[in-house]
């Protein structure tokens, strides 16, 4: 994917974009305003947290180190066309 593709995405339509992929946002968990989003990846439970902050969207590097450590970079299968979507 080219770097032109890659954008600014609200908190919701990356959940939902994700959420093919088994990314689940694990109710009740996290701190202050950020939320724990969580996937199954080679058998092991991948977690990271997300900031979320109504009406503000996600930049490009905490998309990218979200996709990272939920195991859905292109190396996994997970293309960013599918991503940002």
């Amino acid at each position: 994917m080219t770097e032109g593709a890659k954008r600014r995405i609200s908190y919701r339509k990356l959940l939902t974009n994700l959420r093919k992929f088994g990314v689940d946002e694990l109710k009740g968990r996290g701190k202050g305003s950020h939320r724990i989003w969580a996937r199954w990846h080679h058998g092991h439970l991948r977690k990271t947290p997300v900031p979320y902050h109504r009406g503000k969207q996600l930049g490009t590097p905490m998309v990218e180190s979200i996709r990272r450590k939920l195991g859905l970079t292109e190396a996994d299968g997970v293309s960013g066309a599918d991503v940002y979507r």
